[in-house]
């Protein structure tokens, strides 16, 4: 769940813009006395600021001031910071800029970071301006931005990800210009294309015993000796590992050189329409060979050649399973890991392959902390073969996997009616009523269109009248209209025809929950809630401002969060409705939060908090919502009161890879995934159709993945206990207008798209806004899990 990132609560004005430029604008000619003025003023308190400073802060600590400032309205504070970074930093940030000609690499973002800081206080000043009603100041000042700072960009903590300064600069004008102008994105002409191979592999299922050795399996010293260079070549086909010559004898990618198809940075082919023209740039690009082939088996898989797909993910394992790459936000990402669950999740979508993969698994010693120099890898490479006649009437019986017997009890976390229990199969359940219990949750904000918590308007939706829980319609004919055979029949009806069983709330004290509204909600549906508390994130909770941000170790800090926690246990421990609390929101990622540089103290204090909830309520289990597996190692060694391990996890449409793996091998808990989805919208080369399929792919292979990992099937660990969807309906406040449903993104993602569109997670759409936050836009992903989530099996 989203909280506010960016702040801009009625901050002040700002600064100095080019005096030639304000004194030849017809925009402000009538008001050149004023604007004199103001420069003067502005001159005069930033040369008698400069003299009473001796000692300069750093760029970025200005700008986190003056955030905070902005947020608590301190107009004098914050023209004296702006004062500050412009006397100081002004004319490094200028020269910083001329030096670029497009946003530079996300691993060289921080060589910019004075023109960053720059830009970003300019931009709350102007701001400011505008919440103040002086709009041609602000225009002056935006368009400022727009002019020198073109490529800064601005570090969004709770997004974990760069916004533009200047792109965010057009967007207020667009609002002070009476609406909100939507850019059509400029899309060049690419022409769509599959792969054809001049020298396709040999060898539909690839023997590697046949052409070299496995040495020293299961081992960290695991390699593939190759005794037959021109065999295996000749099986795996051009472009695969280690067919490295084949690709440039291709008529079809002299071709596409020669037409200019193969220019710019492979980066950019990632998402093209061009498949044939994405291999050749693949194959032939500057990155390590177990990256390559993973790009390489995407684009087969988006052009349904899957097995070459198969052929590249399986080399990675083979060849280079220790591979490190980087995430945008600089993180180390294992592309072997992730090869093993490709294979297995394009085998379980597509039983025509009529292929079985079995004990592959690569382990990652050490791999939780950020830093891949510790890493050591252990590999067992696994099998592909083809399934016989009597195998694949056994998948057709057991929907490809078998069912085991989980043997008796063994142990039980919980004592009353919700609890989970382990088997002697070491395989875990959740069970309510003494009846398991699959999570199968949504997320549920029903924010207004219009509304958002970045500019203080979001309200509390549990006290909307009437209540989209059960007023919302759905608009069947897609014209923003409610029609007579278009009933209200509210969320709550729609998500119990979905099969939902579960809702995944925040209590948070600007928007307090609605027992009578839940109490009904079970009574009508018997939705079951985890009840979330941020613990600290946001510094919600702590009695920390937001730039101070909440310290794990700070008695203080503790003692609020401690005393929030206890005050809505108490509220809600007798509540039906409660399937287990909550704690925490990705804090293992920071945000207002110490919990990234202090991971031992936040876990620590987690423990604690779920020892103090477990002596006032021993009926309801306690599980964390952690941000992936970073630190899990941390939270085993840290947090055994815990019961369950969740996360928010967003790795790709074949599932969740080695997650519950590592969570089996490391902590030895139940495991549930507090958020997971993708958007509905997948840039301009795709339509909405498209779009929606991608979206639809991305959660069914999700669910899927959750599905075989539960207890009782074979080749999963058996500790998966469900889901969260993210989210039910799209809020359209994620990208800065609220009032504009954006389908610009900064942060690249493993959608089909490519980016994180953050306003298009929902499964279901708002229309064009006007019934908010009432009509539900049907889209083919609520459809799928009324199959999937209505299931007997």
């Amino acid at each position: 769940m989203k909280e506010s990132r960016r702040v801009i609560a009625n901050p002040p004005w700002r600064v100095k813009q080019s005096f030639k430029r304000l004194l030849h604008s017809p925009a402000l000619a009538g008001s050149f006395a004023m604007t004199l003025c103001f420069f003067s003023l502005f001159l005069i308190s930033a040369n008698s600021y400069a003299e009473d400073l001796k000692t300069p802060r750093s760029s970025s600590e200005i700008v986190r001031l003056a955030w905070k400032a902005s947020h608590d309205g301190d107009l004098k504070t914050l023209q004296d910071l702006v004062n500050e970074i412009l006397v100081y930093y002004e004319a490094t940030a200028k020269l910083q800029a001329a030096q670029l000609t497009g946003f530079p690499a996300r691993d060289q973002v921080e060589h910019y970071h004075i023109m960053n800081d720059v830009a970003t206080c300019l931009f709350i000043n102007a701001e400011a301006l505008m919440h103040q009603g002086q709009n041609e100041q602000a225009r002056a000042v935006f368009r400022g931005i727009m002019d020198e700072y073109r490529w800064a960009q601005s570090w969004d903590p709770s997004r974990g990800s760069y916004w533009s300064v200047a792109e965010k600069s057009q967007a207020s004008i667009d609002v002070m210009s009476g609406g909100v102008i939507k850019e059509q994105p400029i899309v060049k002409y690419v022409p769509r294309t599959r792969p054809t191979l001049a020298f396709p592999g040999k060898d539909r299922v690839v023997d590697y015993t046949k052409y070299g050795q496995f040495l020293n399996v299961a081992t960290k010293d695991y390699h593939y000796q190759i005794t037959d260079l021109t065999g295996l070549a000749a099986a795996v086909g051009e472009g695969v590992y280690p067919n490295i010559a084949d690709i440039y004898k291709d008529p079809e990618y002299k071709r596409a050189l020669k037409e200019g198809r193969l220019e710019g940075s492979h980066w950019d082919f990632v998402n093209t329409k061009d498949l044939q023209a994405a291999i050749y740039k693949w194959a032939t690009a500057p990155e390590p060979w177990g990256l390559r082939m993973f790009y390489m088996g995407i684009i087969f898989e988006r052009a349904k050649m899957y097995g070459e797909a198969i052929q590249c993910y399986h080399a990675i394992i083979v060849h280079f399973p220790g591979t490190i790459a980087w995430t945008y936000w600089h993180t180390p990402w294992y592309p072997g890991q992730a090869a093993i669950a490709k294979i297995q999740h394009l085998i379980r979508m597509h039983p025509e392959l009529k292929l079985e993969f079995k004990w592959a698994k690569i382990q990652i010693l050490n791999s939780f902390d950020n830093d891949p120099s510790n890493d050591v890898t252990i590999t067992k490479p696994g099998v592909i073969r083809e399934l016989s006649a009597m195998d694949l009437a056994r998948q057709a019986l057991h929907l490809g996997k078998q069912k085991i017997s989980l043997g008796k009890p063994v142990k039980y976390s919980g004592q009353g009616r919700v609890r989970f229990v382990k088997y002697e199969n070491g395989h875990w359940q959740l069970l309510v009523d003494n009846k398991p219990f699959m999570i199968k949750g949504i997320t549920y904000v029903p924010t207004k269109v219009g509304q958002s918590p970045d500019n203080g308007t979001l309200t509390n939706w549990m006290e909307d009248n009437p209540n989209p829980a059960y007023a919302a319609w759905v608009d069947k004919n897609g014209n923003n209209q409610q029609d007579s055979d278009e009933p209200s029949e509210g969320d709550f009806a729609l998500m119990k025809k979905m099969g939902v069983n579960t809702l995944r709330l925040y209590d948070h004290p600007q928007r307090p929950i609605k027992k009578s509204l839940l109490r009904k909600m079970y009574q009508d549906y018997g939705f079951m809630v985890l009840m979330g508390n941020m613990l600290g994130k946001y510094a919600i909770g702590s009695g920390a401002s937001w730039s101070e941000g909440t310290d794990y170790e700070n008695p203080q800090h503790q003692k609020n969060m401690m005393a929030y926690v206890r005050e809505m246990v108490m509220e809600f421990k007798d509540e039906p409705y409660i399937l287990m609390w909550l704690l925490g929101n990705e804090n293992n990622y920071g945000v207002a939060s110490n919990a990234d540089k202090k991971p031992d103290a936040y876990y620590k204090f987690v423990n604690e908090v779920a020892k103090m909830i477990k002596s006032i309520d021993p009926n309801h289990p306690v599980a964390i919502c952690n941000g992936d597996t970073l630190f899990l190692d941390k939270f085993a060694q840290n947090a055994p009161q815990v019961d369950a391990f969740g996360a928010n996890v967003y790795r790709g449409d074949y599932g969740f890879g080695s997650f519950w793996q590592q969570v089996a091998e490391v902590a030895d808990k139940p495991a549930f995934i507090s958020e997971y989805g993708a958007p509905a919208y997948s840039g301009p080369d795709r339509n909405a159709q498209e779009a929606q399929e991608a979206q639809t792919d991305y959660h069914k292979g999700n669910w899927l993945d959750i599905w075989y990992n539960s207890a009782g099937y074979l080749d999963g660990e058996g500790n998966a206990v469900g889901g969260v969807v993210f989210e039910w309906i799209d809020e359209w406040w994620k990208n800065y207008e609220p009032a504009l449903h954006d389908t610009k993104a900064d942060v690249v993602g493993p959608f089909a798209g490519g980016y994180y569109y953050e306003e298009w997670f929902g499964i279901f759409g708002q229309g064009d806004g006007k019934h908010s936050p009432y009509l539900r836009e049907g889209r083919k992903v609520y459809y799928t899990y009324k199959e999937l989530w209505n299931s007997k099996d």
